[in-house]
């Protein structure tokens, strides 16, 4: 009798083994993560040793000088050469930054295998959020805006025709702050009321800091034309355009410091 019930304690643990595990397999990816992948695969074992370095060096020191939400590292010769950059929002912590850092070089490796090139745009939370990429030659300095990516709030009910007007003067207003930065950080933000009832909508322009500021001003006007397209004429109440080197957000819930 108790062998048979060791039998039947088996067979149905077994059942639940085989019928929970495509379930976990098949849960569907998280909307708040995406990632492109680039070029062919490596063979090489060096190349893998180099990105895994890289990588995982990305979130070390990230406040060391100064935090500016913005870090490269470059491993191996020629031909094994992984270079990977990281941007973050020069608001959040330098704590926040290299979590989020973390989790994206995990996905990165794990979405992207073998590929030579890749970039994963994460969003930890409203306030918290990161780009990381890597490439097999020397990309930092290059300017290349092959991935852009758009996340949109599922909510609508702004006053389009009052918001586009507001949004256009908003750019207009903080985009050469953001392309001439300061120490080392390349970002600006606005917030301003629109419409008869004086609804307030918050925005952020921001630039990696190795590109030339022609190069900078070009990617956030098409971040900005995408944001417009994306969210505003949508009449969405907060959006995201970004790309390998820049990013525009705007939300009628603020998501930096005012002062």
């Amino acid at each position: 009798m108790e062998k048979r019930s060791i039998y039947i304690f088996l067979f149905l643990l077994q059942a639940i083994i085989h019928c929970v595990h495509p379930i976990i397999a098949q849960l569907p990816r998280p909307e708040n993560v995406i990632t492109r992948c680039k070029k062919g695969d490596f063979k090489s074992d060096a190349y893998n040793k180099n990105l895994d370095l890289a990588l995982n060096s990305l979130s070390g020191n990230i406040s060391n000088p100064e935090y500016t939400g913005f870090k490269s590292t470059q491993y191996g010769n020629p031909g094994e050469l992984v270079n990977a950059v990281v941007l973050c929002p020069p608001y959040i912590k330098a704590e926040d930054c290299a979590d989020c850092i973390k989790k994206s070089t995990q996905l990165i490796k794990k979405d992207c295998p073998k590929k030579k090139e890749a970039v994963v745009f994460t969003l930890i939370s409203d306030l918290t959020s990161c780009m990381v990429r890597y490439g097999d030659y020397k990309i930092e300095g290059k300017f290349d805006d092959w991935a852009w990516v758009s996340f949109q709030s599922p909510k609508s009910g702004a006053d389009i025709g009052k918001l586009q007007p507001t949004f256009r003067d908003m750019v207009n207003s903080i985009k050469e702050m953001a392309v001439t930065g300061e120490h080392g950080i390349r970002y600006a933000k606005v917030s301003a009321s629109y419409g008869n009832s004086g609804q307030r909508v918050y925005l952020a322009l921001q630039c990696t800091p190795d590109i030339s500021q022609q190069d900078c001003s070009k990617c956030l006007n098409s971040a900005a034309s995408g944001l417009k397209s994306n969210g505003i004429d949508q009449g969405k109440m907060s959006a995201r355009r970004l790309s390998t080197h820049c990013y525009a957000r705007y939300s009628h819930d603020p998501f930096f410091p005012e002062k």
